[in-house]
């Protein structure tokens, strides 16, 4: 018998091959971010045609040339994400974990029972407890429409503008379901918690609420500008400055606009920007993608005690399907988040009223 075997295959191709940090990889990456592509010689202009063609292939109904396609969008994406997903180290423990494992919230609990010297015997020994509670998951997902007839022609832009979109979409959504996932269970916590509410973030609830939350870790203080930036009158920027601020402190509000550090607390501002497909109540403004009014107290980190914890189940999944009602392709990316609070006595919030309740 005779057997013929074909060498020449694309798909094969060293240049194409889509993996994590692969070169194809890389170029795609440069060609939708606008970058230098001279460095990347006679393999761009195969990447490129090798695009086209995946494009050409698309617009025919190819669901294999489809699905390869979003492993490029995919995988040039899921760095840049995952930086910005990785954030949230900031407001709690943040961990990975793979697809088939099972997310959990973890608690230890110190039994202090050590006397200061032994009583007819050995002293008591401290001893600490691991508690560990199934955590719910909740997908977060954007996306955004595919013009394969532009890709075949060469042109990357509407990807690149997609792409960029995607990432901001599932971040802010994902900062959203951390906020007010703290803001709910905080709130409704039953017994000791660090929670105050009036019109305006006051100087008291402040310092207060600093003053409970330090004996937990050194805190971090973490809001949207409307309520970060009214920390700056509390030490009289308001109305003293330049005579109540240093020299530093003045050009720092300056650069800014906030205290870096307010009573020996990190201060951080949650990026957030407008849902320009919602209005609010009046209709004199856009509404903003997260919680306004919330100000968290969050202790970093505490002999391995986080009171917030984050998971991230699996990396970025992606789907394509054709929509009758538009006649464009979309093309859509999930992201498996789950976050939950072991310890709500440990995180302060401090929510203004002046600022609508956050809802899901």
């Amino acid at each position: 018998m005779n057997y013929s075997i074909e060498l020449n295959n694309a798909q094969r191709d060293m240049d194409t091959k889509i993996t994590k940090g692969s070169k194809a990889v890389e170029i795609f990456s440069d060609l939708i971010s606008g970058a230098d592509m001279n460095k990347h010689g006679k393999k761009k202009d195969t990447v490129v045609a090798h695009l086209k063609d995946l494009a050409t292939r698309s617009m025919a109904g190819d669901t294999m040339a489809k699905s390869e396609l979003n492993s490029f969008v995919r995988i040039a994406i899921q760095p840049a994400l995952q930086t910005r997903i990785n954030l949230f180290e900031f407001m709690g423990r943040f961990k990975k974990i793979g697809y088939s494992e099972q997310p959990m919230l973890t608690q230890y609990k110190h039994n202090t029972n050590s006397n200061r010297q032994a009583a007819q015997g050995d002293v008591a020994l401290s001893t600490v407890e691991k508690f560990e509670t199934p955590l719910a998951t909740h997908t977060i997902s954007g996306g955004f429409a595919v013009n394969y007839r532009e890709v075949a022609s060469g042109n990357l832009t509407d990807i690149g503008e997609g792409m960029e979109q995607v990432k901001i979409d599932i971040h802010n959504k994902a900062m959203h379901y951390v906020m007010v996932t703290l803001y709910n269970e905080i709130k409704n916590a039953t017994g000791v918690k660090y929670f105050a509410e009036s019109p305006g973030i006051t100087k008291d609830a402040v310092d207060d609420v600093l003053r409970k939350v330090r004996r937990n870790g050194k805190p971090g203080i973490v809001g949207d500008y409307s309520v970060v930036s009214q920390l700056n009158s509390f030490q009289g920027f308001a109305d003293k400055a330049p005579n109540a601020f240093s020299d530093e402190a003045l050009e720092e509000i300056r650069n800014t606009g906030l205290l870096g550090t307010y009573s020996g607390a990190a201060v951080m501002e949650i990026p957030n920007q407008y849902d320009r497909q919602k209005l609010n109540e009046d209709g004199s403004n856009y509404q903003t993608v997260l919680p306004e009014g919330l100000l968290y107290v969050i202790p970093q980190g505490n002999a391995g005690h986080y009171p917030l914890q984050i998971v991230q189940r699996g990396d970025l999944m992606s789907a394509t399907g054709f929509d009758v009602v538009t006649g464009t392709e979309l093309t859509r990316f999930d992201l498996e988040i789950g976050a939950g609070i072991v310890d709500p006595s440990a995180i302060g919030l401090i929510s203004d009223a002046d600022f609508d309740e956050p809802v899901v």
